[in-house]
């Protein structure tokens, strides 16, 4: 089948169906970059195009949502507006970049809640103007707010809705540039764009900077490092001259130029190492005596000298160190499982109703002598099913 040739005539003809130029692009992706490659889309003047600020995203379109995180118990809340709720719930409980509501809740529980959504089907403007009503509303109410950013019509964030580089901006912006290093080096945000687009392909005219095979002798390297401040700055640049010095192991000579680096080995000033005593030997009995007596409690004394309190556990030492206080005591002691098994009929409303004096029993093979658990089960139960 033989491809359609697209001329001049043709690719008018085409354009004059559309309103716009995204209508066009969807149409005929062909048409449009022959149109814009020989200058000719510049000339359809009915063709409405998108400015650099024009929005991504409508904001007249009715996407938006507000939504609250709240604490009924300690009356705390955090108000937000969102196009995308799972997205932004995912962004609040991330452990790894913490905000406020993350913060506040982690530091409570072992998760963040789900959000609650107050309001939906909004514009973007209704959204800023709800989400001030809400806050103001839990504030008068006497919750404490996470918010930190103000907010209000006008006044809070739309978020990265915006697009500056769509594809008219991109090729004319390339169009500056003979090499593509320089594109990437002087406009990274076009060039990021139009590669994570694929539009580079339409940029033929871009070379790439390439040096002759045996270019970077070791003299245009030293000459190359004489334009940066720092031998850290001449790294950082990705420059081919100090990659070819350190390969062939001649950084040396960097020297003459930054003078010597401040952490050389050679540099550093020798420091007389003390003889050190092994904690086997230093902490005997009368030592680790004498330094327990400086703490009121066991986790003081682990916590200020783990050796000591190392030792001192391994050798049985602890019980005889009367004024530790024990700051934990285990709850779980054969009378107590006993008295609270005798609260149940049955094994699995003990199991369930109080699951820490059921592990209890269970570890220490208490569970044998709680017949009447067992035998009320409904079935005749082998007792070797629950331990």
């Amino acid at each position: 089948m033989q491809q359609e040739i697209w001329t001049k005539e043709k690719c008018y003809e085409l354009a004059r169906q559309c309103k716009t130029k995204k209508e066009l692009r969807e149409l005929n992706l062909s048409v449009y970059t022959k149109a814009q490659k020989n200058g000719w889309l510049n000339k359809y003047t009915w063709l409405i195009g998108a400015p650099y600020s024009m929005p991504l995203i409508d904001y007249n379109e009715p996407i938006h949502c507000v939504y609250a995180y709240i604490d009924e118990i300690n009356k705390v809340c955090y108000v937000g507006r969102t196009i995308n709720l799972t997205r932004r719930h995912k962004h609040h409980k991330s452990k790894t970049h913490l905000d406020s509501v993350g913060e506040y809740f982690y530091t409570i529980s072992d998760s963040v809640p789900e959000p609650i959504v107050l309001e939906k089907n909004l514009t973007a403007q209704e959204s800023q103007i709800q989400e001030k009503y809400w806050v103001d509303k839990y504030a008068a109410e006497g919750y404490k707010l996470l918010n930190k950013a103000p907010v209000g019509l006008g006044v809070s964030s739309l978020g990265i809705h915006g697009i500056k580089w769509d594809y008219d901006s991109c090729f004319k912006e390339a169009q500056k540039y003979e090499f593509k290093g320089d594109f990437k080096n002087n406009s990274r945000g076009a060039y990021d764009a139009a590669k994570n687009k694929n539009w580079l392909k339409d940029y033929t005219w871009l070379k790439l900077k390439q040096k002759a095979q045996g270019y970077w002798t070791v003299e245009r390297c030293l000459e190359e490092a004489k334009k940066y401040k720092s031998r850290s700055e001449y790294w950082k640049t990705g420059c081919t001259g100090y990659s070819v010095l350190k390969n062939k192991g001649l950084l040396h000579l960097l020297n003459d130029i930054y003078g010597k680096p401040l952490n050389a080995k050679k540099d550093k000033p020798k420091i007389e190492k003390k003889e050190s005593v092994p904690w086997n030997k230093k902490w005997d009995k009368q030592a680790c005596i004498e330094e327990s007596k400086k703490y009121s409690t066991i986790n003081e004394f682990r916590c200020a000298k783990n050796n000591a309190y190392g030792v001192s556990l391994r050798n049985g030492w602890l019980d005889e160190f009367t004024w530790l206080k024990r700051q934990w005591q285990p709850k779980w002691n054969e009378d107590s499982c006993f008295k609270e098994a005798q609260k149940y009929t049955r094994i699995i409303d003990f199991q369930k109703n109080n699951r820490s004096a059921y592990n209890a029993a269970y570890k220490n093979g208490w569970l044998k002598s709680y017949t009447w658990l067992y035998e009320n089960f409904g079935k005749k139960v082998k007792l070797s099913l629950f331990y």
